[in-house]
């Protein structure tokens, strides 16, 4: 009896496992056919960007030939074209070059293109530090090389403000707070203090 009991279970179990993939077999291929196109789908998009990214190294290279066979208009119009329809990372390093080839021909046209990069934040916050650049301590280098020492900045940046992204020192917008000086001269007392009683060490 047992036996009969078990191969009706079986049969029961067939059956609803039938009408289950019956009534979902519809969702089950649509399922499996949306994976295949998403695997299918971010393949090809790999390969495209890929492509992209080929060519862009390539009118990028093309642009910098130009530049040292001193051909600069030319240059400056392959630098905007990458800038245009480059890739990412390529666009930003084309923008800066393009800044620089501007300057040559008109230092006011050069400085409002860098002041643009250093103000926009979908560029790589690398190349914006390098589009504003400062003047770090004129011969200071020449100076360590006799005398040993350091160099830090001391700055201040108003409430609300990233400091990391405050413009530096010999910048046309920098900006001075003198209520941070007592804290310079103390800092500085006290490394003049440390050298008193350790030296070099």
């Amino acid at each position: 009896m047992s036996d009969i009991f078990r191969e009706v279970d079986e049969e029961v179990r067939r059956e609803q496992l039938q009408k289950l993939w019956e009534r979902y077999q519809n969702l089950v291929y649509v399922g499996i056919f949306l994976i295949l196109a998403g695997v299918g789908g971010w393949r090809a998009y790999e390969w495209y960007e890929a492509k992209r990214a080929s060519e862009t190294g390539a009118a990028f290279e093309a642009a910098q030939t130009l530049d040292q066979e001193g051909k600069a208009a030319e240059a400056e119009s392959a630098y905007a074209k990458v800038v245009a329809d480059g890739t990412a990372s390529y666009r930003d390093l084309a923008r800066v070059r393009q800044a620089a080839e501007l300057a040559q021909r008109d230092s006011k046209l050069g400085i409002a293109a860098y002041e643009k990069i250093a103000d926009d934040r979908s560029v790589d916050s690398a190349w914006r530090d390098l589009a504003d650049p400062i003047m770090g301590a004129e011969d200071f280098a020449y100076v360590l090389e006799i005398v040993p020492g350091a160099m830090f900045f001391l700055g201040f940046a108003p409430e609300g403000e990233d400091w990391a992204h405050c413009c530096g020192i010999h910048s046309t917008r920098m900006m001075l707070d003198e209520s941070v000086m007592p804290q310079g001269a103390a800092l500085l007392a006290g490394f003049a203090a440390r050298f008193l009683e350790r030296g070099f060490d």
